[in-house]
C-alpha cells in the first residue's frame, strides 16, 4: 500500500500464504467497504487455474476469504476486478478471452451471469467502474515496435437481461515513455484524479516474461496520473 506521494505504507508479501489452491498471480484489485478484492489465479500455459476472487483487509493487508468463480461461467482467467456498488456487482474480466465480463452478487457472492463486448477487446489488462460505463485497459499495442496501448469504455446495460454491448474507444495511451504493458487504472474517490498502471522494459510473450528489451536489466512500473477535467455526457 502506498501513499499518493509514493511511499510505502504497508506490504504483505505472501497474498497467497493463507490460501490452500495453488496461485501465482493477482490481478487489478478493487476497494469496497474497508476491503480489497483482487482476482487472483494460477496461471499456467495460457491460462487461469483456480480461480476466484480473494478479499483483504484493507488495513492489514491480510487474507479473511475468497468467493470461488462458477465454473460454468466460461471464464478462462482473471486479469481484474471492479465494484459497481450501484448495482450491487463484481464484475471480472478475462485476458484471455475479452469477449465476455462476468458478473457476481456484491452481497452474496453468486454468479449472475455474462456481458458480451463487441467488438471484442484484445488482452484486457485493467476494469474499472464509474457511474453507468466499464472502463478497461487492453494490452493490445507492440511493445517491440513501439505501438501503445488503449483504453475502451462500455456503456453498462440498464437490465441484466440484455445480453450485450458496444465498446468505445477512449484513450491511447502514447504519454508512457516506452510503449510496454498497460496493467490497472483507477478513479480517485472524488472523480478528479485517473490513474492508470504501466510496466515497461521487460519483454512479454503470451504473459510470459522472455527477458528485457535493449537498454533495460530490469522491468520499470510507472504510474501516470491524469488530471480529469471533463464529465461525461453520455
Amino acid at each position: 500500500l502506498y501513499s499518493s506521494k509514493g511511499e510505502l505504507l504497508k506490504y504483505n508479501n505472501s497474498p497467497f500464504e493463507k490460501i490452500p489452491e495453488q496461485l501465482n498471480h493477482l490481478g487489478d484489485i478493487d476497494i469496497y467497504n474497508g476491503e480489497i478484492y483482487a482476482g487472483v489465479e494460477n496461471f499456467v500455459n495460457g491460462k487461469g487455474e483456480n480461480i476466484q476472487i480473494a478479499i483483504y483487509d484493507l488495513n492489514t493487508l491480510e487474507y479473511k476469504r475468497s468467493i470461488p468463480i462458477n465454473s460454468s461461467s466460461g471464464q478462462l482467467e482473471v486479469c481484474g476486478i471492479a465494484i459497481d456498488e450501484k448495482r450491487g456487482l463484481i464484475w471480472l474480466a478475462d485476458w484471455v478471452n475479452g469477449e465476455y465480463l462476468y458478473r457476481y452478487s456484491l452481497s452474496l457472492g453468486d454468479y449472475l451471469g455474462r456481458l458480451r463486448i463487441k467488438p471484442v477487446p484484445s488482452k484486457i489488462q485493467g476494469i474499472m467502474v464509474h457511474k453507468d460505463h466499464i472502463f478497461l485497459t487492453s494490452d493490445d499495442g507492440n511493445a517491440d515496435f513501439h505501438k501503445h496501448d488503449h483504453i475502451y469504455s462500455i456503456k453498462i446495460p440498464e437490465s441484466e437481461k440484455v445480453a450485450e454491448t458496444n465498446l468505445k474507444f477512449e484513450k491511447l495511451l502514447n504519454d508512457f515513455k516506452r510503449a510496454g504493458e498497460v496493467e490497472g487504472l483507477c478513479l480517485s474517490p472524488d472523480g478528479s484524479i485517473f490513474s492508470v498502471l504501466m510496466n515497461r522494459g521487460r519483454i512479454i510473450d503470451e504473459g510470459i516474461p522472455k527477458g528485457f528489451y535493449p537498454g533495460y536489466n530490469r522491468e520499470i512500473h510507472e504510474i501516470y496520473v491524469y488530471d480529469v477535467k471533463t464529465k461525461r455526457s453520455d
